[in-house]
This record gives C-alpha cells, sequence and structure tokens, in this order.
C-alpha cells in the first residue's frame, strides 16, 4: 500500500501542476492562434507540462545528488519556456515574469509541504509508539491496518495542501498583478523577478542540507536534532512566499502612481492648450462677429451705389449681383452650425462636426450650455474635446456607411447631463483596475487617458460617468453619459 501511494503521489502532483500552470498562463497571455478555441490551449498546455515532467522524472530516476532536483527544474522551466512561446503570443518580459514566479511558488509549496509531512510523519510515529505499548494491536493484521490507514490519510493530506498552498499563492499574485497591458521594462521586471530566484535557490539549497542523499523518500534526519526546525522551516517558506506577493503588490502601487502622474500631466497639458484656445476663440469670435456686420453693410452699400452706377445695363448689374452674392455666401460659412450659448463649446463643436463630415460620418448635436450651473468653460472642453474625438475615432475605423455620432444634453434640478452616443465595429477590452476601455493605440503610457480625464472633471463636480455598449444591425452603439452637478452662482 505505502509503495503505491508512493508510485501515485507525484502523479497527483503533477497533474495539480500542469494545470494552475495552463490557468496561470491563460489569465496574461492570449493564443498565439486565435482560430483556435483557448479551451484547447488549455488543455495541450496542461497535456505537454505533464508530460514534460514524467519525461524529466524518468530521465533523473536514477540519479543522485542535492543539484539533481535542481537540475530537473531548469529543464522543465526551459521546456515550459519554448511551450509557452509556441503557444501563446510574443510578450518576453511577462513570459519570463510568469514562468519564475510559477515554479518559485510551485517548488516553495512543495518545499513547505515536505516540512508539513515530516512534522505529520513525527506525530504518526508517536502515536503509533503509544498504541504498540499500550497493546491496543493484537494482531500483526491491525498494526499494518493502522499503518495503511496513516499512508492514505498523508496520500489525501498532502495533494490537499499542496493544491491549497499553490493556487492560494497564485491566486494572489493574479489578485495583484493587473498592470500587464502595457510592456514590462527591463527594470520593472528585475524588480518582479528579484523574489522569484530566492525561492528557487533557497528551498533547493536548504532541501540538500536537510535531506540525505541516499534516502530515496526524503526523510529529514536534521528534524531530530534541531527541535524548532520543524516550525521554522515551513515558516521561511511562507515568507519567501509573502515577498513574492508583496514584490508585485508593490509594483502594482508604483504602476497606478506611474498611471496617476501620467494622467495628470496629458491633463494639465490640455488644460493649458484649453486656455490658450479659449482666450483665441473669444477674440476670433468676437472679431468675426465684428467683421461680418460690417462687410455685410458694405455689401448693402455697394449694391445701391451699383444700382445707381450701371442703373439700365442689366448684364453688369446681374453679374455684379452674384459677385457680391458670392462674398456674403462666403461670409455665412463663417457663422458658426452650432450655438450653444457658450463660445467654447461653439468653436469645439462646430469643429468636430466638420471634421466629421470630411471622414463621412453623420454627426448632429442638440447641445445647450446651462449657464446658470457655472460650469467651467476649461473643464467642459476636456469633456466634449476627448469624448468627441474617441467618438470620431471609433467611427472612422468602421468599414461600413452606418456611422454616425450624437450628442445630445438635458438638466434635471441641479444635474446637467452630456449624452454622446457613436458607432464602433467591436467591443472594447476593460481594464480591470479603471473598469475603461483599453486604448488600442501602440503608446499606451500616454494615450487610453481621455476617459480618465472626463471622469475627473465629472467628479470635480460631484458627478460621475458611465458608458454602455449595445449591439446594432451591423455595428455595434458606444453611448457615454457624463453628469455634472452645477454649482449655483454665489
Amino acid at each position: 500500500m505505502i509503495e503505491r501511494m508512493n508510485l501515485l503521489l507525484p502523479l497527483f502532483f503533477w497533474v495539480i501542476n500542469s494545470v494552475l500552470l495552463a490557468k496561470y498562463y491563460s489569465v496574461y497571455l492570449k493564443p498565439k492562434s486565435e482560430r483556435i478555441p483557448g479551451k484547447y490551449i488549455f488543455v495541450v498546455f496542461a497535456g505537454l507540462y505533464f508530460l514534460s515532467q514524467y519525461c524529466v522524472d524518468r530521465l533523473l530516476s536514477g540519479l543522485q545528488g542535492p543539484l539533481v532536483a535542481f537540475g530537473g527544474v531548469i529543464i522543465l522551466i526551459i521546456l515550459v519556456f519554448v511551450l509557452s512561446r509556441v503557444l501563446f503570443e510574443n510578450n518576453l518580459r511577462l513570459n519570463i515574469f510568469l514562468l519564475l514566479s510559477f515554479f518559485a511558488a510551485q517548488e516553495i509549496c512543495m518545499f513547505i509541504l515536505l516540512s508539513i509531512g515530516q512534522s505529520l510523519g513525527k506525530v504518526h510515529i508517536n502515536l503509533i509508539n503509544y498504541l504498540v505499548v499500550n497493546n491496543y494491536f493484537t494482531t500483526e493484521a491491525g498494526f499494518i491496518a493502522a499503518i495503511n490507514a496513516y499512508s492514505i490519510f498523508q496520500f489525501i493530506t498532502s495533494v490537499i495542501i499542496y493544491a491549497a498552498i499553490v493556487a492560494i499563492a497564485l491566486r494572489s499574485i493574479i489578485k495583484k498583478f493587473t498592470y500587464y497591458n502595457y510592456s514590462l521594462s527591463s527594470t520593472e521586471l528585475s524588480y518582479l523577478v528579484l523574489p522569484c530566484l530566492p525561492g528557487l535557490l533557497i528551498t533547493h539549497i536548504i532541501r540538500a542540507l536537510l535531506i540525505r542523499r541516499n534516502d530515496p523518500y526524503g526523510v529529514f534526519e536534521t528534524y531530530n536534532e534541531v527541535p524548532f526546525i520543524d516550525v521554522l522551516v515551513p515558516v521561511s517558506g511562507f515568507i519567501l512566499l509573502l515577498s513574492m506577493i508583496a514584490a508585485v503588490l508593490f509594483y502594482q502601487k508604483l504602476a497606478e502612481l506611474h498611471d496617476e502622474e501620467t494622467e495628470r500631466a496629458v491633463l494639465q497639458k490640455q488644460v493649458e492648450q484649453f486656455q490658450k484656445q479659449v482666450n483665441d476663440v473669444d477674440d476670433i469670435y468676437l472679431e468675426i462677429k465684428g467683421l461680418k456686420h460690417d462687410i455685410k453693410n458694405h455689401i448693402s452699400n455697394v449694391l445701391i451705389l451699383a444700382n445707381e452706377i450701371v442703373d439700365g445695363n442689366t448684364d453688369v448689374k446681374k453679374e455684379l449681383e452674384e459677385y457680391l452674392g458670392k462674398i456674403g455666401t462666403t461670409l455665412d460659412k463663417l457663422e458658426l452650425t452650432y450655438k450653444t450659448g457658450n463660445s467654447v463649446s461653439d468653436i469645439i463643436i462646430h469643429q468636430k462636426h466638420h471634421e466629421s463630415i470630411k471622414k463621412g460620418i453623420d454627426f448632429s448635436a442638440d447641445f445647450i450650455y446651462p449657464k446658470h450651473m457655472n460650469i467651467d468653460s476649461y473643464d467642459l472642453a476636456i469633456i466634449l474635446s476627448n469624448a468627441l474625438d474617441n467618438a470620431i475615432e471609433a467611427c472612422a475605423k468602421m468599414d461600413n456607411s452606418d456611422s454616425f455620432i450624437r450628442l445630445h444634453t438635458y438638466t434635471k434640478g441641479k444635474m446637467f447631463f452630456i449624452e454622446i452616443e457613436n458607432s464602433c465595429d467591436n467591443v472594447f477590452t476593460l481594464n480591470k483596475n479603471t473598469g475603461l476601455p483599453i486604448s488600442n493605440k501602440p503608446d499606451t503610457a500616454t494615450h487610453g487617458t481621455g476617459l480618465s480625464n472626463i471622469r475627473r472633471c465629472a467628479e470635480k463636480y460631484f458627478g460621475d460617468m458611465d458608458f454602455q455598449i449595445s449591439e446594432a444591425k451591423d455595428f455595434y452603439v458606444f453611448r457615454l453619459t457624463v453628469m455634472l452637478q452645477g454649482k449655483e452662482y454665489e
């Protein structure tokens, strides 16, 4: 019975390792081939890793020494690296982190399990001795049955404890490590894998010192000599795991701070640009109004004079009228398409309207600026510019001619609502941290902050931002709603 358990136990460990490795990778890396469903890649990856563990075990089964187990781990790391490069998308630095963090967690958890198993073995030996001394076993069969029962108990508890520790460790890393949408730098990778390397090395060094080289079952002879080592060894293993998780958590905080600083810098740059644009727009707006008024007066005067000068000459009169009419039409183009009650929103909507028309996008707006709510023009410019730029970008990617943008505003009590609907050709992937769509632009460090800036402006007015994606006939519709609470004038 005991020999059978010793043969089956590694198989169960290999199955656990294979399933958890495939699950760990599937969280962060997409399959290289989109034609093959992810569940098939999961099964293939898990199966190949199980086969790799079996082959490495058979290859090293006749060898002894403290470096044999470590050499087997190195071989498995190389094999898994090759498999992951074949089956998953090419992200070298992320792949290295996943590889080292998984094997470090796997080896540390096995290290902890061996320590716990040794402690349970000592308890079992003391219990058997107590039962023998007190004549609880009247027959040899009863004694053997007790040994077999404990073997089954140890087998089950070993599998459960190992699976639980590894799953909890990997789950903790998955929960904390969520900033992986952009490429890791070499410095960030070094910081993340630094705690993994001691986990791999220290466990094998201590195991080599504790385990007798000629003992195939890995009995810890030092446990009988050092009283507290059965506590210190598993505690050191848990500390190694916690150091890995702490490094990921600290990196996560640094990434969040970096994103906040980037968004703040982009927002500050936008505010400075909008301040300059608002000042220029106000001046141009006044000049255009004055120029239109003056030129229209000039045209009226010229028409009166023309009637007097060329009276009786219908051809010259008609030609002059057409010429002056064209001047009037050109001046009409200076008239802003939308009059919202705010010069900033007038210009922005006017610009985005003409940009949409040039790209073949159907654009319509029903925007009324609520003057009584005292909403700052700078904040309004940030909201409108970012939202309409995103809408135009999404519509421009569509292949069909059904692209459209709809801008609408309304008020409810002290709340001012801005709604923007636009067509798009796909459903967005959401960022796990912000809950916002992930930018498809290559420079994610500076792009993809538009919605974050809109939300920031909304929160400044004790409001919020929400979005919905619905499916239409041949496309999707993205609906953005921004809610602002107005500030009454004092």
